[in-house]
């Protein structure tokens, strides 16, 4: 089930970036929470001085996993519409050109790094997301119960429950038990 219809690129961007930006907002939560515990006692005039690093740093996870996610909605769709079918290719080329984009002011390695492994974890999700459904549309768990010859059996009795209250070691065996 997707989120949106790629055919309209704008809707798709918009909905994708947002949900994309939900996880930049906790990344940015937990930076901001590990940053405060590094952080010395607070007096009560710093307080404020704080709470502006902390919302700033929520704010730049939330905004740059925003526009991650705006810049690889957008792309996906425009070739998916370009190419006019759905496969790997698509993802593909999405997650290498949002990590170029991305990995272009970075030191040198990153330029090269980024667009590979934004582009490989597209396919890996795209793989996934097709694999999973073709092998699990037999493994229910809700709707009516349908091939289950045993589902009308009785249930087997419980064993007996080990009875740790006792202070001591009881003298009978049968008093080591609690009977049900």
């Amino acid at each position: 089930m997707q989120a949106a219809d790629k055919h309209d690129v704008l809707t798709y961007t918009v909905t994708n970036a947002s949900l994309i930006a939900l996880a930049g907002l906790a990344a940015g939560a937990q930076e901001a929470y590990l940053t405060f515990e590094r952080l010395p006692p607070s007096l009560s005039r710093q307080h404020f001085k704080q709470a502006k690093l902390l919302l700033g740093i929520i704010g730049k996870k939330t905004a740059y996993a925003g526009l991650l996610g705006a810049v690889f909605s957008a792309t996906d769709a425009l070739v998916e519409n370009a190419r006019g079918k759905h496969d790997l290719t698509s993802g593909m080329v999405a997650g290498a050109v949002t990590g170029f984009l991305f990995g272009m002011g970075r030191p040198m390695p990153q330029p090269f790094a980024w667009p590979l492994g934004f582009a490989a974890t597209a396919v890996a999700a795209d793989f996934l997301g097709e694999l999973l459904p073709k092998y699990m549309k037999d493994f229910r768990m809700y709707g009516p119960v349908v091939h289950r010859e045993n589902w009308g059996d009785p249930v087997p009795p419980r064993p007996p429950v080990l009875d740790t209250g006792a202070s001591v070691r009881p003298g009978a065996a049968g008093q080591f038990w609690r009977g049900y």
